[in-house]
């Protein structure tokens, strides 16, 4: 929003006066006549300081002021305004006012198209010598225009059932991605549950319980809490000095460094062993 200040040229005169300046019977009355070098202008609003003026009128022509060839025709913008409570009194006689363009001035008065103005100054009062107005200002503000909003744009038949495919194809790869969805589920489910039965079939000591060499073994006496500390493996073993002699054994896996070697005089004792056979 941009305020301007009008340029202006102020001339004042008297129309009832007798010798000396009086009035000649009457109010008092004084003209203040107002131009504008750059008219028509957008007047939005008026300032002024008050000096013992009791009330004004305004008044508009689209009449220039050195066109002689045509009376002008004067429309009242403000009609009469009253500056002083009490023409008498000077309690507000020199206070500031402003006329605003929709609260004061008149509504037919078109404020885009301003050419001239005349101010007429009343004081039915005899006790002030002087009145008038002091510090006349005329301003216009630009208001930046709202944009119009413009309506939507339409579809052709062609472009909405274009628009009606896209949206079934969308919901087709819904569906799609739904069921997608559910398949990978139930399969991270079965490997989940997969994987729980084995390790219960490892924790459990059902396989540790009977050696497949035969005999008990060792490892699983303590009723499988040793086979749940350490998980258990199955590896297998050379039994004797035949290569063709195999047996698996469930034990726990132990380095090779730390397990006792056994006699080579019972090396032969074992399931499937050849004991005196060469």
């Amino acid at each position: 929003m941009g305020v301007t200040l009008l340029e202006t040229r102020i001339s004042s005169s008297s129309p009832e006066s007798g010798e000396g300046g009086t009035s000649v019977g009457g109010p008092r009355q004084q003209w203040l006549d107002i131009t504008f070098p750059n008219a028509p202008v957008l007047l939005s609003y008026i300032a002024f300081h008050n000096y013992y003026t009791a009330a004004i009128t305004i008044s508009h022509t689209v009449v220039r002021s050195d066109d002689s060839t045509r009376a002008p025709q004067w429309q009242v913008v403000v009609p009469k305004f009253t500056l002083m409570a009490d023409p008498h009194c000077e309690d507000d006689a020199e206070r500031y006012h402003e006329l605003k363009h929709g609260i004061h001035l008149a509504s037919e008065f078109d404020h885009r198209r301003v050419t001239r103005l005349r101010i007429c100054c009343l004081q039915p009062s005899p006790l002030w010598r002087e009145y008038g107005l002091r510090q006349l200002r005329f301003y216009s503000v630009e208001v930046p225009l709202i944009p119009s909003l413009q309506p939507p744009p339409s579809l052709t038949p062609a472009e909405r059932d274009m628009a009606s495919s896209v949206v079934e194809q969308l919901v087709g790869l819904g569906v799609v991605a739904s069921q997608i969805r559910t398949t990978i589920a139930g399969g991270v489910a079965a490997v989940n549950t997969m994987r729980e039965a084995t390790r219960s079939v490892f924790d459990g000591g059902s396989i540790g319980s009977a050696a497949i060499g035969g005999g008990t073994s060792s490892s699983v006496s303590g009723g499988g809490a040793a086979s749940r500390r350490t998980e258990p493996t199955l590896a297998p073993y050379i039994i004797g000095e035949w290569n063709d002699e195999w047996r698996l054994t469930n034990a726990d896996v132990v380095s090779p460094a730390s397990q006792p070697r056994a006699p080579s005089s019972k090396i032969g004792s074992g399931l499937g062993s050849r004991t005196g056979v060469r």
